[in-house]
C-alpha cells in the first residue's frame, strides 16, 4: 500500500482533508493501516508544492479518521497483461 497522507479534519460536507505526502488518482479506493476500505479519492486540491487530498468517507463516523494515516493500492500504472493485448 502508498500512503496518501494524514487526516487533518472532517469539512462540513463530511468529506476528509488529507495533507498529501503521495497523489492518488481521483476515484481511487482509500485504505486505512488495517487494509479496511474507509472510502474513495473526491478531489485534489491546493498547490503544487503542497496538496491536499479530498476522500468521500463510506464510514459511519467520518471524524474517527482524523489524526489517522489513509493509503492507496499502487496501481499498474495501465499495464495490460499479454493475454489482454492478444485479445485487443
Amino acid at each position: 500500500m502508498q500512503t496518501i497522507g494524514r487526516v487533518i479534519h472532517i469539512t462540513p460536507n463530511k468529506k476528509a482533508v488529507v495533507k498529501a505526502e503521495h497523489l492518488p488518482k481521483i476515484g481511487d479506493r482509500v485504505f486505512n493501516e488495517k487494509r479496511n476500505p474507509v472510502g474513495e479519492v473526491f478531489e485534489i486540491f491546493g498547490s503544487t508544492s503542497s496538496p491536499y487530498v479530498e476522500v468521500k468517507p463510506e464510514v459511519e463516523d467520518p471524524y474517527e479518521l482524523v489524526d489517522n494515516l489513509l493509503y492507496v493500492l499502487p496501481s499498474h500504472g495501465g499495464r495490460r497483461n499479454a493475454k489482454e493485448r492478444k485479445n485487443r
